[in-house]
């Protein structure tokens, strides 16, 4: 009961195991697919939650599961898309995209609508993952660490030991009193390649960040909303992309729009 009237005090609770959605639902799951149109990188996998299901689409031929227990859907932005929760307070699950080059160490862009369903807190401990991803060779990780930083981060395996971290691009996203607000809608938006990151907030370039490395390692297993089903993510999230391709101020700008 509590974290229903929790999901309710943020304005985003439709119902649980199964959706009601406004008539507007595939309108906005249209316009996003309309939006990946425009774009001259296809993505490798791309995520959209409504009528009661996930709609894939992309260049990788993916299966996603739970990782574990139910998934629950939510009112989307504006009430018009279902999204799926990660929330680490109950353990609902995240999710598991398998099959595929769904992303890669050499060069990549990553693209999602979030909103966190509690406040984050500013202890510099607390992690709270997009998405992890990994092999026997390299791992891959995106998370908000505290309220005030992004933090992209890939590892990579030498002579059987890890070599940690490979490279990392950690982004102080945050301006003076600036916070993820609880119910409230944001785009993040990372984009990578050997040499440099960016991070955009909302289609706003916030940071660029340079790092060499030279892993060039491809993932085809992603967990979206934990890290490998620990230090869930704690928000809903919907629209996810992932690309092979560094993407364009202005191709974030198209996925940011509203």
């Amino acid at each position: 009961m509590f974290y229903k009237k929790r999901l309710q005090a943020l304005g985003i609770l439709l119902t649980v195991g199964s959706i009601c959605l406004s008539s507007s639902a595939a309108n906005q799951t249209a316009t996003f697919a309309t939006k990946l149109t425009k774009l001259t990188a296809r993505p490798t996998v791309a995520l959209s939650f409504v009528n009661d299901k996930i709609t894939v689409t992309g260049s990788a031929k993916v299966t996603v599961t739970p990782n574990k227990g139910e998934l629950v859907f939510v009112a989307g932005q504006d009430n018009e898309v279902a999204t799926v929760i990660s929330d680490q307070d109950i353990g609902v699950t995240a999710l598991n995209i398998s099959g595929g080059k769904i992303c890669s160490a050499t060069e990549g862009s990553f693209s999602v609508w979030f909103t966190p369903l509690a406040a984050y807190d500013d202890n510099p401990k607390q992690r709270h993952y997009f998405f992890s991803g990994g092999t026997n060779a390299a791992a891959v990780y995106f998370y908000i660490t505290g309220n005030s930083r992004l933090t992209l981060q890939f590892k990579q395996v030498v002579n059987g030991k890890p070599s940690w971290p490979a490279y990392q691009f950690d982004f102080k996203w945050a301006k003076k009193n600036e916070k993820f607000v609880a119910g409230k809608w944001y785009h993040i938006a990372a984009t990578w390649n050997a040499e440099t990151a960016v991070l955009y907030i909302n289609g706003v370039k916030r940071q660029k960040k340079t790092a060499m490395h030279k892993t060039v390692v491809d993932f085809s297993t992603i967990t979206l909303g934990a890290y490998f089903g620990k230090k869930n993510i704690n928000a809903a999230m919907t629209n996810v992309a992932f690309f092979d391709k560094c993407l364009t101020p202005e191709a974030i700008k198209i996925l940011a729009a509203k």
